[in-house]
């Protein structure tokens, strides 16, 4: 199996509309409680590297969890999925088992479009199929549960993202890790190509074979 690996910081263009997004948000916005604008404003710097910004703000480090919210956003910009009957013209994304990361989620998505598309976050439910998202984050790696969404989701064109060490092995296509206190993420495009998905050569680009 063919991996592609990839860290933060990355090409910039590709996440200043993350900074922008941090920057604009309102101290009055009721997620701010859980993610004040300090922390939230550390993390579009995170993203965008040493040239993003300076100063005290730029100390501020973001939660793990933060990084890989914005990551997910960033993801459905360098995909092209196949047609399904099973989802809606929105560019869904569910989150199992990481309250956190679907909250910053929301708000990075809030109101966006990504080609013309609404992106909607969600909490992914015991019930959920998941061949109607666009991109599943799986954090309960190693259960039945995340055993099932796998084996579910096979050639149904549906990104799925975690982080268990065996995740690709097990059929999932981005894996996240943390190395020298990065996040980093590894891919398999071969398995991403079997399933229908088209990965952008951008993307691609970003990660180191």
């Amino acid at each position: 199996m063919a991996l592609l690996t990839a860290t933060l910081p990355v090409n910039r263009t590709a996440f200043e509309e993350i900074a922008r997004r941090f920057q604009a948000m309102p101290t009055t916005s009721v997620s701010a409680r859980r993610c004040p604008r300090p922390v939230c404003l550390a993390l579009a710097l995170y993203l965008l590297g040493p040239a993003g910004g300076t100063g005290a703000e730029a100390q501020v480090v973001p939660e793990e969890d933060d990084v890989k919210a914005a990551f997910l956003y960033n993801f459905a910009k360098f995909v092209q999925w196949p047609p399904s009957t099973h989802r809606s013209s929105d560019i869904v994304i569910g989150v199992l088992g990481s309250p956190r990361m679907l909250e910053v989620l929301e708000l990075i998505a809030r109101g966006s479009r990504i080609n013309g598309s609404a992106v909607v976050a969600r909490p992914f439910g015991a019930d959920d199929d998941p061949r109607a998202y666009h991109i599943v984050f799986v954090r309960e790696e190693g259960t039945w549960r995340a055993r099932e969404i796998l084996q579910r989701v096979r050639h149904a064109g549906v990104l799925t993202v975690g982080e268990a060490p065996q995740f690709l092995a097990d059929g999932g296509l981005i894996r996240f890790y943390v190395r020298d206190r990065r996040v980093r993420f590894e891919m398999d495009p071969v398995g991403a190509q079997r399933d229908g998905l088209r990965i952008s050569s951008h993307l691609l680009s970003l990660a180191a074979r």
